[in-house]
This record gives C-alpha cells, structure tokens and sequence, in this order.
C-alpha cells in the first residue's frame, strides 16, 4: 500500500482514496488464491489491509445510497448460497481479525467498536446462509445468534 495511507494524521490525496474504494476489495480477493492462512507475510499484509481501511470508508446507514464498503464488496461472493472454499476461508480469516479488532484496546474506543460492530453487522446481513454464520469466531457466532435473534423477533440492532 502506498506511503500516503499509512500516516494517519494526513489526508491522502482524494483519487487515491477514490482508487482505493473502486479497486481494495479487487486486492482483498486476491489473497484468497494465496497461502494467507500459513504465510506469516501474507497474514501480516492482510491485517494491514483491515486495519487501515476498516475505519476509512463509510458503511452504509439506512437509507444511504452510498457505495459498498471496499472490505464489504471483497467478502460478496462469500455470502453467497454455497460458496466455494475459498471464498469461505477467506472470511473465516477475515472475521479473525474483525474479531481481534473487537478484543483490541484503542485510544478511543467506542467509535472504533461501532465500526467494528457495524461491519459485522452488514456482513451478517448480506450472508444467504447461516451455516456460514455458525462456522464463525466465537465472539462473532455470539453476536451472529443475537442478530439472527433479533431479526426473528423483529427488533432490529
């Protein structure tokens, strides 16, 4: 990723970030072809991606016709009915680090956990099916069951 993105005290540059939002999810994918789940360098970029970009695009909020969150576009074809195992194995990974991102102690917390939380979420809302949803993390079945149960009974999150 380029230097511009990584000093958080700076705006970079407004086309990178549109290059980014049309093309990230592109890169994200990429790594479900690779050995991400035992190569430590590719473990390390991948969490990189994930940490940086989480909290750089909006999600969308009801009514909001804003684009898909570049994170968001790359698990698509995971929520589909049958996904392929790589598709499925990417999540697995990625849900992993959103997991770790939940555990993880920041200077500001709360807004970091909401954004957290409310890619879960939209995650969790996008997924056809929930066998997918019960081979999650722990911590993200635990908040998949209270999803799905608010669903049911109506009462949205």
């Amino acid at each position: 990723m380029p230097r511009a993105l990584q000093n958080p005290k700076k705006a970079p540059p407004p086309e990178l970030v549109a290059a980014l939002r049309n093309h990230l999810h592109l890169f994200v994918q990429g790594f479900q072809h690779l050995n991400h789940r035992t190569d430590p360098y590719l473990q390390r970029k991948l969490r990189l991606v994930v940490q940086q970009h989480l909290h750089r695009f909006p999600l969308l909020s009801s009514g909001s016709e804003a684009a898909v969150h570049p994170l968001l576009a790359a698990l698509q074809d995971s929520c589909k009915r049958r996904p392929g195992p790589a598709s499925r194995d990417l999540r697995a990974h990625m849900l992993q680090l959103l997991s770790a991102e939940l555990a993880v102690t920041s200077p500001d917390p709360v807004p970091a956990r909401h954004v957290t939380l409310s890619f879960l979420s939209q995650l969790l809302d996008m997924t056809l099916e929930t066998e997918q949803v019960a081979r999650s993390d722990p911590t993200i079945s635990a908040l998949s069951a209270t999803h799905f149960l608010n669903q049911e009974n109506g009462r949205v999150p």
